[in-house]
């Protein structure tokens, strides 16, 4: 089936796509922005930057500067791509599917489906601990029960729903950052001084050299994750044009709320003093009363909100591995709500991962779940900015709707850091451990797909 874009050309419409169309989501432009802080803010953002800063110091402040150009790329291709061709929803698969071929698209779908599960376990995982900071003596395994019960509950609503509970989360985030900013300067105003505290030599910046910061990286590159689920949402638009302009105010907003909390953590408290086992903010409020505890709140807000907006974005993607056949066909029933009911399910079954790990690896579990999540991410961001070059050559014939400033350039510089982050999770033991563990699972996915293909399906 073929639609006319706003500039009267003639543009397809993915099948299952248009069997779609006619639903009624309740997703706007201005509810996107909301879903993206939802998905992205989580407790990668306030719990591993402890990890973060022990490794990077002070250079943490430009990491995040330097992933945050490479993540803004990424979602400037994706939104590109999502305004000129609105007829694959949104998906990053199907436009790898049409720009890369079947077989990436397979791939780069289980890969992202393994993070993604990779991603509710570690979040799930986080939750447990934020808990156990009120209760103690309260079983994991029991805090993982409800929590994923709750997601799934919210996830079985419906896009709508979920649109609006992720905008709730996204404002008490909003407002939680804002509120320790605040705080922050109120509390440290009258002695922090630039002078004093700014690190003021090259050692001070770099406690651990250049390779602690590398290292850091992709744990850095791992808070940003979910800005794939925001190129989903984006396709739930029943006019996709505002989407470029939506992912814009999207990362602008994102720079702020993440450097602005950062720098004052820097500002405000001896790096060595942080704990990889409490979240920095909580230890620049330590001195308040009840801060600690408010905050701890909004962790676990945090942490479910993106714990549910990667089953959101996980279950879609099994249901479209399934709609190719790669996947179950069992997998393609979906509610009168248009929710994929058995792909939901089956994907929240990895969570179970998350519970064994916790029993065995109680004190690590978090950041080789993040670490592991984060590879996978940077693999399905390689694969988004390759699909938008493909687009942009078949496609140069035509000038796009919304085209992406900085092409090509662009593309190559985010790309070339995501090849070194890539390289820098060497440095670390425990990154390493991830890096050969995902390295592991694309290399049986990539096999999954020969031999698919040797069978004839």
């Amino acid at each position: 089936m073929k639609y006319r874009d706003e500039r009267g050309n003639k543009r397809s419409i993915h099948p299952r796509v248009q069997q779609q169309e006619a639903k009624e989501t309740g997703m706007t432009a201005g509810r996107l922005v909301f879903v993206g802080i939802a998905s992205i803010v989580g407790a990668g953002f306030f719990l591993a930057t402890s990890s973060i800063f022990s490794l990077a110091g002070p250079a943490t402040l430009f990491g995040y500067g330097i992933a945050w150009l490479v993540v803004a790329t990424v979602i400037a291709a994706l939104g590109e791509m999502v305004a000129d061709e609105p007829g694959y929803g949104g998906s990053f698969r199907l436009y790898a599917e049409e720009h890369l071929g079947r077989g990436v698209a397979f791939v780069i779908g289980w890969t992202y489906w393994l993070a993604g599960v990779l991603i509710m376990s570690s979040e799930v995982t986080a939750l447990g601990l934020f808990v156990q900071r009120w209760f103690p003596h309260w079983p994991l395994w029991l805090l993982v029960a409800v929590f994923a019960l709750l997601a799934l509950g919210l996830n079985l609503l419906g896009t709508e729903k979920f649109g609006k509970v992720e905008s709730l989360f996204a404002v008490i985030k909003i407002a939680a950052l804002i509120g320790f900013v605040i705080a922050a300067i109120v509390i440290y105003g009258g002695e922090a001084t630039l002078g004093r505290l700014l690190p003021h030599t090259v050692t001070t910046w770099f406690p651990n050299g250049l390779t602690g910061l590398w290292s850091a990286m992709i744990l850095i590159f791992f808070t940003f994750g979910g800005i794939e689920v925001t190129g989903m949402a984006a396709g739930e638009l029943r006019n996709p044009a505002p989407v470029p302009s939506a992912f814009r105010r999207l990362m602008i907003l994102l720079l702020i709320l993440y450097l602005l909390p950062l720098t004052l953590v820097v500002l405000t408290k001896p790096l060595h003093h942080l704990s990889p086992q409490e979240s920095p903010f909580i230890t620049v409020l330590s001195s308040v009363p009840f801060a600690g505890d408010l905050l701890n709140g909004v962790m676990i807000a945090a942490a479910f909100s993106t714990m549910v907006a990667a089953m959101f974005a996980v279950a879609r993607v099994l249901l479209s591995l399934a709609e190719d056949g790669d996947a179950p066909s069992t997998l393609l029933t979906r509610n009168r709500r248009g929710v994929p009911m058995r792909a939901l399910f089956a994907s929240s079954g990895g969570l179970i991962i998350a519970v064994g790990l916790s029993f065995f690896l109680p004190k690590e579990v978090y950041e080789l779940l993040s670490t592991s999540a984060g590879i996978n991410l940077v693999l399905v961001w390689l694969v988004i900015l390759w699909a938008h070059h493909n687009y942009k050559r078949q496609t140069r014939a035509k000038k796009g709707t919304h085209p992406m400033w900085g092409y090509p350039w662009r593309n190559t510089a985010a790309a070339v850091g995501i090849f070194l982050v890539l390289a820098g999770s060497l440095l670390e033991r425990r990154h390493l451990i991830s890096f050969l563990f995902s390295l592991g699972a694309l290399l049986l996915i990539t096999i999954g797909y020969r031999i698919k293909l040797a069978q004839g399906k």
